[in-house]
């Protein structure tokens, strides 16, 4: 028998242009596999080592002799065993000699500990964690959905690489019919026929794998430089690319050798190509018809002359639009957020801090915030633009009642409040505490000055006897609409300038209450609000108390996010030094202003500054953080939704470009009969038109929702409001008019018109 395989390779050279391109085209999206499918199994890596580090065994055995550890011990299944105190929760028992074991292979996790929780009747529990990373454990672990995702994502990148193969091809296809015809004519078979395109198609896809994962190692690298963990080469990612991409190959091919073995010797010889017969049938006008005349007719009739090729050019393109407008939505949801976080945070965004409670001394407070060192290590990142040490403490309302009178149902208090004059005595006496504290806080001439801007009625240059109230805040309600938030202001109280409210001596009241706990006996702390009670009742027979003036009311605090959710009182240092009774030794935190981005590695020092202190801190980083990983999560969208409208791009134009080469005895027929030249790229131009029109359609439908899905779930924990990504629609109905439009002239442009050769030929 006869092999003809070596015709492929002069295909192949005789077409090196094309062949390079399409090798080329194979290799970026086996460069972009590669990296991703790497990347993924370079994360497992890590996140292994991480469990490791926390928890280097494989089971714990709840045993309780010797003789069990023992014999667990010299099993032949045991690698390593180590013992050491384990607690059982639904137990709620500890074991002081549980036992810990590594097995003879990870992989036989789930088989070792069943052997031996059989054989020695002892019961214990895998490290699930672990577990997870070999497959073994409990079922529906995350590794699985990772795997079955790799899976997935490799073979939809082998398609789209597959596809530019199938497309070159298939043009070559055309372009040798006639040789094709020859060859059946003298003997050939189908099976060699196919023999040759599978040769083809396997010369295009190797060289194409080879180079896309010898530029991955490259990409890998330069990768590695902007993720938080090493990048390792694994031998999974090339199995997983070969078997996708073979697999994939195989229906490409099969489509493409049909197109040669599915028509006569003779009819490859004569250069005709899948001719259709139609019946003659009176068509009615289309929509098409209708916005472009004639032409729009006539380009709509030869797209549905193939509507397999139409559906895949309209897919392609319109999953390409979708994920541009996704993209540029959620980003902008995201950008939004940043907006509003810096709203929300105001100037100082990071604390760390313990406000001087009535209770406390300023040593108490200050052994429970973090160290001097700690601070300054805080201060050394990047990002921190400026550092102020804070100054808070409590101060006590004489009037309980004329404070709670001026309360709105926008105060936190406000349900107490209302119930306040109801209760008992007794009640009433526990229940002062938490409803008769007022915060305040004490800031320098510029952190004051900041006020300025929140000032809604009143002054903050304040008198002897005058404050500042911070009346309200800016927050987060449910939109009953939209099932997500919304923005709001709230004013906390009725409070006018001029309006007076009586003020404890903080100090004495610090002091007594303080005295008296010290006398309570341990286990008794319970009748604290008695004694906090009795001590302000005291103090109040001895008019140990002053009255103040509102002089200034401002709508928002500037310069710290605050939780209390009440009326706080914000004022100048050295008024609040005798306010409080206080002085600038008694620092209660240390606040930062941050201006940029933080790295993870700034967020990590920032959120582990002390663990064995008890201090309040800003979530600010842990914002951050959260958003940081929705942006990450973008970048790989960003790279996928690039890569996707690239590959598609290509296919499109090469499928744009056979389609042409098939139909020139058809354009040949319509110059004969007197279209001119402008009229004929008119009619075919109005295909791309359509095409554009129905991708955009889509595209825009689907991106839209997919945007606003997002925005739904972003919106359930931040209140933005949600804006249509028009610049998206601009981009993608722009990109995909030059695509299927451009793909369409640049194809009648290039292609060599002669009448003669052309009526010779055959097309669809």
């Amino acid at each position: 028998m006869e092999n003809y395989k070596s015709i492929a390779l002069r295909y192949l050279k005789l077409n090196k242009r094309r062949s390079m391109i399409t090798v080329l085209g194979v290799a970026f999206t086996v460069l972009v596999l590669y990296i991703l499918l790497n990347a993924g199994f370079s994360y497992l890596d890590v996140e292994k080592e991480n469990v490791l580090k926390e928890s280097n065994y494989e089971m714990v055995f709840y045993t309780e002799t010797m003789e069990q550890i023992k014999s667990i011990s010299n099993d032949s299944v045991v690698k390593t065993a180590s013992v050491g105190g384990w607690y059982v929760d639904n137990q709620e028992k500890s074991y002081e000699q549980a036992l810990f074991v590594v097995g003879d292979s990870p992989y036989h996790m789930d088989k070792n500990f069943q052997y031996i929780r059989d054989t020695y009747g002892v019961d214990g529990q895998l490290n699930q964690d672990l577990a997870a990373f070999y497959l073994q454990g409990y079922e529906g672990n995350d590794t699985y959905v990772l795997i079955l995702v790799l899976l997935m994502v490799s073979f939809l990148f082998a398609i789209f690489g597959v596809g530019v193969i199938r497309n070159s091809i298939q043009l070559s296809l055309f372009e040798q019919i006639k040789d094709y015809g020859n060859l059946r004519c003298i003997g050939a078979t189908c099976g060699q026929l196919k023999a040759v395109i599978y040769l083809q198609g396997v010369v295009l896809e190797v060289l194409g794998v080879l180079v896309g994962i010898g530029i991955g190692q490259l990409g890998m690298w330069l990768v590695g430089l902007f993720i938080s963990f090493e990048m390792n080469f694994h031998i999974l990612p090339v199995f997983l690319i070969i078997i996708a991409y073979l697999v994939d190959l195989y229906f490409a091919m099969e489509e493409n050798c049909k197109l040669v073995t599915g028509m006569s010797p003779v009819s490859a010889l004569k250069g005709e190509f899948r001719i259709r017969k139609e019946k003659i049938k009176r068509r009615k006008r289309s929509l098409y018809g209708k916005l472009f005349g004639l032409e729009g007719d006539y380009a709509y009739k030869n797209l549905m002359r193939s509507p397999g090729r139409f559906y895949k050019n309209v897919g392609a393109m319109f999953l390409g639009i979708a994920a541009l407008i996704a993209f540029l939505g959620v980003s902008n949801s995201v950008g939004k957020y940043y907006d509003l976080m810096d709203q929300m945070y105001k100037y100082y965004q990071v604390y760390y801090c313990n406000p001087l409670s009535l209770n406390e001394t300023i040593d108490d407070v200050q052994k429970s915030i973090p160290t001097v060192e700690y601070f300054e290590k805080i201060g050394e990142v990047n990002a921190v633009q400026s550092a102020k040490k804070m100054y808070q403490a409590d101060v006590l309302v004489a009037d309980t009642v004329d404070l709670l009178s001026h309360y709105t149902d926008e105060n936190w208090f406000y349900e107490d409040s209302k119930d306040y004059e109801k209760r008992q005595e007794e009640y009433k006496r526990a229940s002062q505490y938490h409803l008769s504290v007022l915060r305040c806080y004490g800031y320098d001439e510029e952190d004051y000055a900041r006020y300025e801007t929140q000032l809604i009625d009143g002054t903050l240059e304040v008198s002897e006897n005058g404050i500042v109230l911070v009346n309200g805040t800016t927050g987060m309600v449910e939109d009953e609409e939209t099932l997500g938030y919304i923005w709001k202001d709230f004013a906390y109280s009725d409070y006018k300038v001029g309006d007076t409210i009586d003020i404890v001596d903080t100090g004495k009241m610090r002091s007594l209450l303080i005295e008296r706990l010290e006398e309570v006996p341990e286990g008794e702390q319970y009748i604290y609000p008695q004694i906090f009670a009795e001590c302000k009742e005291e103090l109040l027979k001895q008019g140990a108390y002053k009255t103040y003036v509102v002089e200034g009311i401002v709508k928002d605090d500037s310069n710290i996010m605050t939780y209390e959710m009440t009326i706080s009182i914000v004022l100048p240092l050295e008024r609040f030094y005798a306010f409080t009774d206080t002085d600038e030794s008694c620092v209660t935190g240390m606040q930062y202003h941050i201006d940029g981005d933080l790295s993870e590695n700034d967020i990590l020092q920032m959120q582990n500054v002390d663990s064995m202190k008890s201090y309040d801190e800003s979530d600010y980083t842990y914002m951050v953080e959260g958003v940081g990983g929705l942006r990450q999560m973008l970048k790989y969208f960003f790279i996928f939704a690039a890569f996707l409208v690239i590959v598609t791009t290509a296919n499109i134009i090469n499928t744009t470009a056979s389609n042409i080469h098939m139909r020139r005895k058809e354009f040949a027929q319509l110059r004969v009969i007197g279209v001119s030249e402008n009229r004929l790229m008119k009619m075919v131009i109005l295909e791309g038109v359509i095409t554009t029109i129905v991708a955009n359609f889509w595209g825009i439908l689907i991106g839209n929702l997919v945007s606003y899905v997002v925005f739904l779930f972003v919106n359930m924990v931040t209140g933005i409001e949600y804006s249509v990504p028009w610049a998206g629609m601009i981009i993608g109905l722009a990109f995909s008019v030059a695509v299927f439009c451009g793909s369409v002239y640049v194809g009648m442009k290039t292609m060599k018109q002669n009448m003669a050769s052309d009526l010779a030929a055959s097309g669809e």
